[in-house]
């Protein structure tokens, strides 16, 4: 699902919750609405999601395992091209012509599937 910048993410979390059935869902702060947490909650999905600093009652979290979170963003780093900016990221940084784990592509050697004729 793709939706405008200025979408919030939990606008589209429940709709792509319906076609799926997760053990644990794993998001970051924006994830953490007591709406939503109940919805997984309900569905018997696991929430791995860190509180906000301001919610008055604090939740438990699994942050052993909130850090596989990361494995997931070095793997979309590593679909960056260089020089072009991130597909996920909405940054006006440029990149260094480096990938995030330091390898360095040619271009040619890339097959995207898309045929230029």
């Amino acid at each position: 699902m793709l939706t405008p910048g200025q979408a919030h993410d939990l606008t589209c979390a429940q709709p792509l919750l319906e076609n799926a059935d997760p053990d644990a869902l794993i998001g970051d702060k924006a994830y953490d609405a007591d709406p939503f947490v109940s919805i997984l909650t309900e569905r018997a999905i696991t929430p791995v999601i860190p509180p906000k600093a301001n919610r008055k009652t604090q939740r438990l979290c699994d942050f052993a395992l909130y850090c596989e979170r990361n494995l997931v963003e070095r793997f979309f780093n590593q679909l960056a091209l260089p020089g072009r900016r991130h597909p996920l990221r909405q940054t006006r940084q440029k990149f260094s012509g480096r990938c995030a784990v330091g390898r360095r592509y040619d271009l040619a050697q890339l097959n995207t599937g898309v045929s230029n004729g």
